[in-house]
């Protein structure tokens, strides 16, 4: 885990909480932003554009001084499941609406016993992906696989990109 994506990444919530005034908004354009940075053709998908952005020349200055996608793609580490836990939905509603995310050890432990260090291409599915870990600790044992992740829950698929 790289503190600087961390720190990164709380810096763009901040940014856009102050331009919202919203922690939701906040969040969901947020996640809405490096989802589609990371995968362009994710735009089609989003429900709504990026005005939001091109209409505010501070805050696109803002974030191109903070946000670094190189940073961002070097750590395979749940930073934006366990920012989501903390700043947008909160302990009691984790348990309310049954929000229960893998412990990144244990999900490392499982790709270990269950994927193992390879080259080979292995096929990784997992039909309750939440916010991505299995995933990205299957993608450590096996990075030449493709992987493939469900879920219920539209945020969490951003979450997980």
């Amino acid at each position: 885990m790289k503190v600087e994506v961390r720190r990164m990444l709380e810096s763009m919530y901040d940014l856009l909480t102050d331009k919202f005034h919203d922690p939701i908004k906040a969040w969901d354009n947020l996640i809405d932003f490096v989802a589609v940075d990371n995968c362009g053709s994710l735009i089609y998908q989003i429900n709504h554009k990026f005005e939001w952005l091109v209409e505010d020349s501070k805050l696109v200055k803002s974030i191109q001084e903070t946000y670094n996608p190189e940073l961002l793609q070097s750590d395979y580490y749940d930073h934006l499941g366990e920012m989501y836990l903390e700043k947008v939905v909160g302990q009691k509603q984790v348990q309310q609406r049954g929000l229960y995310l893998t412990p990144m050890n244990v999900a490392e432990s499982m790709a270990a016993i269950n994927v193992g260090k390879t080259d080979t291409k292995v096929k990784v599915l997992d039909p309750a992906v939440g916010t991505g870990r299995l995933l990205m600790a299957a993608y450590k044992q096996a990075p030449n696989g493709p992987f493939f992740g469900v879920d219920v829950d539209p945020r969490m698929l951003r979450i997980a990109f």
